[in-house]
């Protein structure tokens, strides 16, 4: 299942009720967050959007994040397949933490690493 939604599901306290529905129905949700300048997902519509991608695993909650995506018109041809994503190991119930992986991986690589990770 997927949804084309406004960025604030991840990390605002109205979106917690979404959050939490959604939660119960399924296992695995995927975040990708995305600006809305330089470039924008969809012509015409300048808004910060993410898209969820969630799927029943039969495991227990799982939430992958991904950095927020900046691009420029040209570099829309690879702007999905140089996508990855790791397993957020802070994510609550409360707000979803956007890119906290990339930060960490840039200045303390020692101090992180992915149990598990997807490139999209």
């Amino acid at each position: 299942m997927g949804f084309i939604i406004p960025i604030s599901y991840s990390s605002t306290p109205r979106m917690k009720k979404l959050r939490d529905k959604l939660l119960g129905i399924v296992e695995e949700q995927f975040i990708l967050c995305y600006a809305d300048r330089p470039d924008c997902l969809f012509d015409s519509v300048h808004q910060k959007l993410c898209i969820l991608i969630c799927r029943n695993t039969n495991k227990s909650q799982q939430v992958y994040t991904g950095n927020y995506q900046y691009w420029y018109q040209k570099e829309r041809d690879r702007l999905f397949s140089n996508t990855q994503v790791v397993l957020n190991p802070f994510f609550e119930r409360r707000l979803y933490s956007k890119a906290w992986y990339i930060f960490r991986l840039k200045y303390f690589p020692e101090s992180y690493r992915p149990s598990k990770s997807y490139s999209l």
